[in-house]
């Protein structure tokens, strides 16, 4: 976005949608860092030159509108009436013992559309509506940060599981 549009971070993020505050920065600070190693100046401006380029030869109409999809999903969360059918459906397959102790309930509700909105956006989990939710109504998340979701180490953004398998 800073390449094509120029700006600060800040404005980036905001043309994103995304939050303001250390997510951003933080993000910007790592890559910084790398940046000044070595070589890896030359090859980040040649790799952000080459997708540039790449992206600029692709019609429009191949090219997926992500902030599209965020913004349709902004209040989205997967319907009470839908988790409890999909729910049920897993509860039968599992073994006995497992059932007995695995809760279905709310919060289980919310951490799939958290990993629903993850993966159809390729968002960052930690921007999905729900987890920012969370976290203004309590300044912290219980979604992001209680052990409910983990991104496996080295794993993308929108690789994803959660600390309990859902089923």
């Amino acid at each position: 976005m800073q390449l094509t549009q120029g700006g600060s971070q800040q404005t980036a993020a905001r043309r994103l949608g995304l939050p303001p505050g250390r997510y951003p920065a933080a993000a910007g600070f790592h890559v910084q860092r790398w940046a000044r190693d070595g070589a890896n100046p030359a090859r980040l401006h040649a790799a952000l030159h080459t997708l540039a380029a790449e992206l600029d030869a692709t019609p429009a109409s191949d090219l997926i509108d992500y902030g599209r999809r965020r913004d349709a999903l902004t209040a989205w969360s997967l319907p009470a009436d839908d988790w409890h059918e999909l729910a049920t459906d897993l509860s039968g397959r599992q073994h006995a013992r497992a059932r007995v102790s695995t809760s279905w309930g709310e919060r289980k509700r919310r951490v799939a559309s958290v990993l629903v909105w993850a993966r159809v956006t390729q968002g960052e989990y930690l921007f999905a509506p729900l987890v920012l939710q969370d976290s203004q109504a309590s300044g912290r998340s219980e979604l992001a940060q209680g052990g409910c979701i983990k991104r496996p180490a080295g794993a993308a953004p929108a690789i994803l599981t959660t600390t309990t398998p859902l089923s």
